[in-house]
Order: C-alpha cells, then sequence, then structure tokens
C-alpha cells in the first residue's frame, strides 16, 4: 500500500513541498517539529498528546498527511500508553519525504501548525 492511501493533507499556511526539518523537539507529550519552507518561511509544528513516533532521518519533504487509521505501530504505541488499544482519539501523522515514503510517523491526538519567522522583505 502507497504511504499515501487514504491520508489527508494536514492544511498549512505554507505547503510542505520543498521543506527542509530544521529540528525535533520532544516536551512531555508535545513534539515540535521545526520546518524550514520552500519560501524561507518557518513553521513550526507542535503534535499534541504524543504517545510515539518514529523517524527516518530524511530531511526533505513533500507533505504532511494524517489518518484516523493509525496501523500497526499507532497499535502498538496505544498498548504501551495505555495498558491496551482503546484509542483516546489518536490519529496518525505523517511528514512525507520527496518521495512519497515516511519520514517521520506521529501517533498524536491533534496539530497546530504556526509560521514563527516569516521573510523580512
Amino acid at each position: 500500500m502507497s504511504p499515501i492511501e487514504n491520508k489527508i493533507s494536514v492544511e498549512s499556511p505554507i505547503g510542505f513541498a520543498d521543506s527542509n526539518i530544521v529540528r525535533l523537539l520532544r516536551f512531555e507529550d508535545t513534539l515540535i517539529v521545526t520546518v524550514n519552507t520552500w519560501n524561507d518561511e518557518t513553521l513550526e509544528v507542535s503534535f499534541l498528546g504524543v504517545i510515539g513516533f518514529r523517524e527516518s532521518m530524511a530531511f526533505e519533504l513533500s507533505d504532511l498527511v494524517r489518518s484516523n487509521e493509525i496501523g500497526q505501530f499507532g497499535e502498538w504505541c496505544l498498548s504501551r500508553a495505555y495498558e491496551g488499544n482503546i484509542s483516546n482519539g489518536e490519529m496518525k501523522f505523517q511528514f512525507l519525504d520527496v518521495d512519497y515514503e515516511v519520514a517521520i510517523e506521529i501517533i498524536a491526538k491533534g496539530v497546530q501548525i504556526r509560521i514563527v519567522k516569516g521573510n523580512q522583505h
């Protein structure tokens, strides 16, 4: 199955195509991914209620997608977080690389995206 089947692109003020991951920061159950976009803007993508994530060390992105189907990794995260496979509203989010393969997979309750630095022209 293609990593983008049954997935919906996450709305963002700027598209993720031709963007680069700058930093990952985890604090308690929040994962913040800082991204430099194609037009030299900086986005802060905050995943809330995170119960697990994994990454492939890819840096160049094409999209951020979500799915209500959390898959095997999500089920494993649920079993560790809640001692069972009972979901509390978690979704699967995936940053896709330029080949549409999964760069980062996050199991979380939600996501917030904001511009933290714009082009100063």
